[in-house]
Formats: C-alpha cells, structure tokens, sequence
C-alpha cells in the first residue's frame, strides 16, 4: 500500500447555506514521491470540495486536506446523516489506492409558507377554502388545522385535520364554512373567521378569511315572477281578443296539414302528410264542384314543415336511419333546411332521397346551421337522415327541420 489516509470518526454537522470543514490526513508510505488525488464518493459529493484535490508527498511524509461540506438551504438535501467514502489515488502506485468512509450530518431547518385560497367566498349556504402550505425546509412536518370565528355563527368542516407536509411538495387542506342560520331575503351578510395552521413544534400560522353569506331566495325571483304573470295576462287577452274576432268556419280543409315527424333509434318513424276533402252523403268521395281546383290549392298551399329528431344510440358502427315518406300523389319542394346539434354530439349526419345522399356533415363542427338546397321529392320517395353516432355513453340527439311546399298531384 503506496499511501493511507485518516478520517475523524464523526466529522460533525453540516449547516444548510454554510460551510463546515473537516480535516483529512494523508500519508504517503511507499518509498518514492508520489502524487495523491483524493476524491468523494456518495450524496455529498454533489455539495463538498476538496481544498487542495492533489498533493505531491515525500516517502513517509503526510499532509492534512480540508473537506469542505457546504449543502444547499432547500428541500433537495433532507436532514439527517449522509454517509460517504474518501478514495486516495496514487500516481505511482494506482494498486495501492485506498478508501475509507466517514459520516455528516445535515441540520435540519424549517420554512413554512401558507395561505388561504381564496381569502373570500360568498354562497347561501357554504363558502369553500383551501389552505395551501409549501414546506420549503428539508424536513417533514405535521400540521394540525383548526378554524374559529368572533361571533361563533359559523361551522367549519375540515379536511383532513392533520396532514403531513413533505419536504419540498405542497400540501392541500379543504376548510368549508357553513352559517349556522339562514335567511330567505335580506342584504348580504359579512362573515370573518379565521383558520390557524401549527407546524409541528413550530408557532401557529393564523390566516384571516371572510365567507359573505347571501340570501336564499335568488336575487330579480320576484321580478321575474311578476314579468311572468303580466306576459301571461297580456297572452291571454290577446288570445280572447282574437278567438273573439274570427269567425267559426264548419268547412273542412281540403290542404295536406303540416306533419311534424319525431323518430326514436329503436323504430325510425316514417310520416305521411294529411289531407280531408269535403265530401256530399252518398257520394264518392270527391271534393265539391264548388270546391278550389287542384291548380288553385297548389298555388295557394302554406309552408310545410316536417321535423326529424333523432336518437342515435352511442358508438355505433353503422348509420341509423330517422325518415319521413312523401305521401303518394304529392311532391315536397325543400326550399330551406336547419340543422340544429345544441348537445355537440360526435359522429356524421347524411341527409338522403331514399338511398341517395344529399349532404354529408361532422356533427360536432356545428350547434346550428342553414341551407337552401331546392331538393324536391316526389311521392313515394323517402326524406331520410342518417345518423352515425360516435359518442361514448349518451346517445346523439341532431334535429333536422325542412322547411317547403307541398302540392298534390
């Protein structure tokens, strides 16, 4: 063995944002100059130096390096002992290196930082906090958690307690406030309270918060109950007014009545439109010769509306079919289409004459939108919407409104 070296037992403590220095002797026992490298091995070496790294020693002379300890003030070195090794290199000797090992202790410190978030809540019945509290020293507390207020008219709920806060994370305490009475109507009332947080065998933390207790009763209610009645009372009267002006007709409508169609996933529903004629007893069913002409009731027919709503069931690989048949001996003139998909469903939409596509959509890049296409269908023929649903658990729910004429034969 070219060369030995000497480690005190205990080195002592290492304060965090100082130094501490620990004396190493090193001696060289072979027979020739040599050049001796001491380095650290272990968790300390990342915060100690070696003052000087190298010496160059006589045969049997020997000389004392200085360690030089100095961990960081943070929560990246914890408290406690940190074990380590000296290995001395020689040059002219490499087989010859020897090691030897040697504990430190880093002092613990403490460096609480807390706060109420928010420091104010308003609500009718409960004002949510959240004590938030960064340990920035190098070791673990516990901390209890405990609220009060001056006037004792409020209830606190804490959860948890006692939390054990680590060094270097951030720890969460949920603390609600609940007034112990309420009231219907009235201006709102200031609650303050106060919550206090103990580290352990550290002085308390108080932090100062205030929950502003509101009425039960939803603030314009009465006003909007009072614009209600007054709407409801104009709506009448304007209805009486009108029911009183027209006067009763026993005729029968020769028109096709509006269909409005709502199909479901399991059965898509198919509607037809609706027509009556005034018929004579006996006769044969056909409308009267004092009647309007065919000619006359086409030019003369309202708008038709026919709406499709849709219940896809979710995540299915196949199209679900929701559609409307133009009775036989009449044709459908589209002349405006909306789309309505309030929900944001996921999937694609296809508007169809029975297997023909009109229009294709992504669902979920539109809440509303309008066309003006002119597609007619004759009678027969099929207004189908084609609904492939993508959602994950609830089903799609697009509606389709067209908007046209529709004339008979």
């Amino acid at each position: 063995m070219a060369v030995s070296v000497v480690v005190p037992a205990f080195p002592g403590t290492a304060r965090p944002g100082a130094e501490t220095r620990c004396r190493v002797r090193v001696r060289n026992t072979g027979p020739v100059v040599d050049q001796c490298t001491v380095l650290l091995v272990g968790e300390p070496s990342d915060w100690t130096r070696v003052e000087p790294p190298s010496v160059n020693l006589l045969p049997d002379a020997e000389r004392e390096l200085d360690l030089v300890f100095a961990p960081p003030r943070s929560p990246e070195v914890l408290a406690g002992e940190k074990p380590f090794a000296i290995r001395v290199l020689s040059r002219e000797d490499p087989e010859g290196s020897v090691v030897e090992e040697g504990t430190v202790t880093v002092e613990a410190f403490s460096s609480i930082v807390t706060e109420l978030v928010p420091r104010s809540s308003a609500g009718r019945r409960t004002g949510a906090h959240t004590v938030a509290t960064d340990n920035l020293g190098n070791e673990a507390k516990w901390l209890t958690i405990s609220a009060a207020d001056p006037d004792d008219r409020l209830d606190f709920r804490i959860k948890p307690r006692s939390a054990l806060a680590e060094a270097g994370y951030a720890t969460f305490v949920k603390v609600k406030a609940r007034p112990k009475k309420t009231f219907w109507k009235g201006v709102d009332r200031t609650l303050p309270f106060q919550v206090s947080v103990h580290p352990e065998g550290e002085d308390v933390f108080p932090l100062n918060g205030i929950m502003t207790q509101r009425q039960l009763l939803p603030r314009g209610l009465l006003l909007a109950l009072a614009l209600l009645i007054a709407l409801a009372l104009v709506l009448a009267i304007m209805l009486n007014t009108i029911l009183a002006s027209t006067p009763i007709s026993t005729a029968r409508s020769t028109q096709p009545s509006p269909t409005s169609v709502t199909s479901s996933s399991s059965s898509p529903a198919s509607g037809s439109a609706s027509s009556s004629a005034g018929a004579r007893p006996g006769g044969s069913g056909k409308p009267s010769g004092s009647g309007p002409s065919p000619a006359s009731r086409s030019s003369a027919s309202p708008p038709h509306t026919v709406r499709i709503r849709t219940d896809a069931g979710p995540v299915s690989g196949d199209a679900q079919l929701f559609s409307y048949a133009v009775r036989r001996g009449y044709t459908l003139a589209v002349t405006t289409v909306r789309l309505r998909n309030t929900a944001r469903d996921a999937g694609t939409l296809q508007i169809r004459r029975d297997d023909q596509t009109l229009l294709s959509i992504v669902l979920d890049t539109f809440t509303g939108q309008s066309y003006q296409p002119g597609w007619t269908f004759t009678g027969g023929q099929a207004v189908v919407v084609a609904v492939t649903c993508q959602n994950t658990r609830k089903a799609c729910t697009p509606e389709v409104e067209f908007t046209g004429s529709l004339t008979g034969a």
